[in-house]
Parts: C-alpha cells; sequence; structure tokens
C-alpha cells in the first residue's frame, strides 16, 4: 500500500501544480469572470467582487490529493467514476450554496484538479501495477490476511497469475459431528457455533500468512506457500496447526459453557507439487490449486477421528519439518490407485517446548510402535501400558492399545497376491478406508 499512497502523492502533486500555472497566468480568469458577471446581474453578489484567493487555493488543493488517493485506492472503475463525479458536483454544489451568503466561489480551479487526478488515475490504472489491486481483489476476494495483500501490492507481480506447478503445503481442518449436533441443538445455535469455528479457523489461518481457499460449514481448506515462493511454508503451516489446536481447545471450552456441546474436528497437512492459478467460472474467478493431495489431505484430516489425534501431516511435510517438530508415528497409508505405501504422523508439538519426560514418552511411544509393526505384540503392550498410566488421555496411545490387542487374537492368514497384503501384519491401512 505504501506504493499506492506514493503513487496518489505524485499524481495529487501534478494536479496543484498544473491548477496552480492555469489560476496564476490567467487560463481560469475568463471563465471565472464570466460566472461573476453572471453572479452580479442576478443581485446575488456586487460587480467587479474578486474570488477569496486563499479559499480557492485551500480548496482545490485539499481536493486534489483527497480525489487522488480515492482514485488510486479504489479497485473498481465504476467507482472510481462516481467518487470523482460526486466530487464534481459537490464542488459545484459550493459554489452555489456561497453566492447565496454573497460569498463568490469559482469552482474552476478545484474542477481542473480534479479533472487532472482523474486523467493521471485512469492512465495509471492501465499499467500493471496499477490494475493489480482490482485483479487481486477479484482473484483474493479476502481469502488473505491485509498483510498479506499488502505485501501483494507492493512486491513484484505475482507469478500464481501467470499459473505455474509448485510445491505448497495444505492445510484442512473438519468437523466430524455436526449430524450429531444438528440432532440436539437449536438450528440458530448450531449456526453459531459453526460461524465461531470459522472464524477461529479460517480467518485466523489467512492472519497466519495462509490463503483460504474453501471455507464451508464443516471443512476450512488454506494453502501456505501459494502466495510467495518462501521455501519455508510446511514451517508455517505446522506452526499454524499447532496455534490452531489451542484456538480450538478454547473454543471448546467456551461452546461447551454456552452449548453443552464440543466440535469433534482433525487437522491435517501435506506438502505436495500443485498447478497454480486463476480458474474461471461463469459466477467465480478466483486463484486455486489443483492436485491429487486435496482428496489424500481432506481424508487424512478424516483419520483423526479414528486415531484419536487432532493433527495428522504427511509423510513429505515430514521429512521437511522433522528436525523442528516433534511428531509421532500413527499407520502406513496405501494408496491402490497409485500402488503408493507412506506413512502418516501425529503433530505434537515445538520440539524446543518439548520436557525432557515428554520427549522420553514419545521416544517410547515410537518404538512400542515399532514392536507392534513387527508383531512383536506383548513388547508392544507393555509399552503402551506404561505410556497409558503416566499418560490416561492420550487417545492415539489407546487406539494402539486396543489394535495391538486385537491382532494378537487373530490369526491373519492373508497371501502375498491379496490386494491387502500390504496390511498383512495389521499396521497399514488402504487410503479408501479413510
Amino acid at each position: 500500500m505504501r506504493r499506492y499512497f506514493l503513487i496518489s502523492a505524485i499524481i495529487g502533486a501534478i494536479a496543484v501544480f498544473v491548477t496552480i500555472l492555469a489560476y496564476e497566468f490567467g487560463l481560469l480568469t475568463a471563465a471565472a469572470n464570466k460566472l461573476a458577471t453572471f453572479y452580479a446581474n442576478a443581485g446575488l453578489i456586487s460587480h467587479g467582487e474578486q474570488p477569496a484567493r486563499g479559499l480557492h487555493y485551500v480548496t482545490f488543493i485539499v481536493l486534489a490529493f483527497a480525489v487522488s488517493w480515492a482514485v488510486i485506492d479504489i479497485p473498481k472503475v465504476a467507482n472510481k467514476v462516481v467518487v470523482v463525479l460526486g466530487s464534481m458536483m459537490l464542488v459545484l454544489a459550493a459554489s452555489a450554496v456561497a453566492v447565496t451568503l454573497g460569498l463568490f466561489f469559482e469552482p474552476f480551479s478545484s474542477l481542473t484538479a480534479i479533472f487532472v487526478v482523474s486523467a493521471l488515475g485512469i492512465v495509471y490504472s492501465m499499467t500493471e501495477h496499477g490494475g493489480r489491486k482490482h485483479l487481486l481483489h477479484t482473484v483474493l476476494g479476502g481469502r488473505v490476511s491485509e498483510e498479506s495483500f499488502g505485501g501483494l501490492m507492493n512486491g513484484e507481480r505475482p507469478d500464481f497469475l501467470d499459473g505455474q506447478n509448485r510445491e505448497v503445503s495444505m492445510l484442512t481442518v473438519r468437523v466430524f459431528n455436526h449430524g450429531e449436533i444438528r440432532a440436539v441443538v437449536d438450528p440458530r445455535d448450531l449456526i453459531e457455533m459453526t460461524n465461531l469455528f470459522l472464524k477461529n479457523s479460517g480467518e485466523f489461518l489467512t492472519s497466519k500468512g495462509g490463503y483460504l481457499d474453501e471455507s464451508s460449514p464443516d471443512c476450512v481448506r488454506v494453502y501456505f506457500g501459494i502466495l510467495d515462493r518462501q521455501p519455508d511454508h510446511p514451517f508455517r503451516a505446522c506452526q499454524a496447526a499447532l496455534e490452531l489446536r489451542l484456538r480450538l481447545a478454547n473454543l471448546n471450552l467456551e461452546l461447551e459453557k454456552r452449548y453443552f456441546q464440543r466440535l469433534h474436528y482433525g487437522i491435517a497437512i501435506s506438502s505436495e507439487p500443485m498447478t497454480l492459478g486463476i480458474y474461471e467460472s461463469e459466477n467465480d474467478v478466483r486463484l486455486s490449486a489443483v492436485g491429487e493431495v486435496i482428496e489424500f489431505v481432506r481424508k487424512l484430516s478424516a483419520a483423526n477421528s479414528q486415531y484419536g489425534s487432532e493433527i495428522l501431516i504427511s509423510s513429505r511435510t515430514y521429512t521437511i519439518i522433522q528436525d523442528a517438530f516433534a511428531v509421532r508415528p500413527m499407520e502406513m497409508i496405501f494408496d491402490a490407485s497409485a500402488d503408493l505405501m507412506s506413512e502418516v504422523y501425529e503433530l505434537v508439538d515445538l520440539k524446543e517446548n518439548m520436557s525432557e519426560e515428554e520427549e522420553a514418552a514419545r521416544q517410547a511411544f515410537w518404538q512400542g510402535l515399532i514392536y507392534y509393526r513387527e508383531g512383536r505384540g506383548e513388547e508392544a503392550l507393555k509399552v503402551f501400558s506404561e505410556l497409558r498410566a503416566k499418560y490416561p488421555n492420550d487417545r492415539p496411545l489407546h487406539y494402539f492399545i486396543d489394535r495391538a490387542q486385537t491382532n494378537m487374537v487373530e490369526v491373519a492368514e492373508k497371501s502375498p497376491t491379496d490386494p491387502d497384503a500390504h496390511l498383512m501384519h495389521g499396521h497399514a491401512r488402504v487410503l479408501h478406508s479413510l
């Protein structure tokens, strides 16, 4: 926005300079004299009365800078025209009102300043940077924070406007129990609860530099790294997810007090290459992205309801952020359509925030999961049971205890040619089952 302010100041200064030259060299004198004669013949002012010089200077200088800022700042051309015509009508009306009070106020200097500002503003709006605000308002549509929007305005032309393939981090948060809540609360209460969820998720994530791609009653999808080429987007997405978890926990406390209900939600993050660009339909033009990761993250966020976790991240994201964030492995996910097996992880916290006891528990969980995957059920249960004694509310821990106990009493007899052969040890899950 600083550049827009500077441009508007320059245009206003040019308009003031041109108007002063026209005023001082008498280019506006003939029109002013004719108007004064008309008013004098009508008996409204005395013959030979001259306009108040100081008043006219102050008026056209103020109008020049004010209209310049409005013309530059307003993105839509139609709204620019309304401001310009409105300002001109205001000047003419002021002249008519002043003369009824016996004061001669010539409008031509102010009209000249407004005209110069309008002409220069229209020329500037035809340039790439001048038209960028209107374009960004159209394609972003309030889906970014004011800070992010200002950065796009003041920087170079955003490369996503031309379309490209680039890695971004997608964060999705979904609510699972809308149906249960709807059955027991008033519709107005459900709508208010949902709006609080959207405010505490979508608006918050955009304030962290994300781009809000979807905001529906049960799902919010945000991209990090779509607005710029900064390589730290996985870290920003994970940091935002941890802060969002705290916000939603506080929101649930409020909802319990007001409605005796809680939102059950899940957050998922994955960093993958996507095709970015401006996608248009008959009624919508906006920035978005296309890639297989969208469906994967949607299902991954739903997997939180099975594990009892709150934040899951993909294997690709884990490889990037593993030195800064503490995670716990969950299950192997098999994508039959891509014939690809990958691991997903629970995002726990920043490593720097972990106490020695918490870090030891995380490492023990990891070791227990290794025993579980190797089919050493008794050893896995021993580790998990010791952890449960210290952390009785750890829901992913309860999930794996149940899985380990189940696997110890079941006999798996799947052949290597079985479509679910990847699942023969009970530690993987088919993607479409999420």
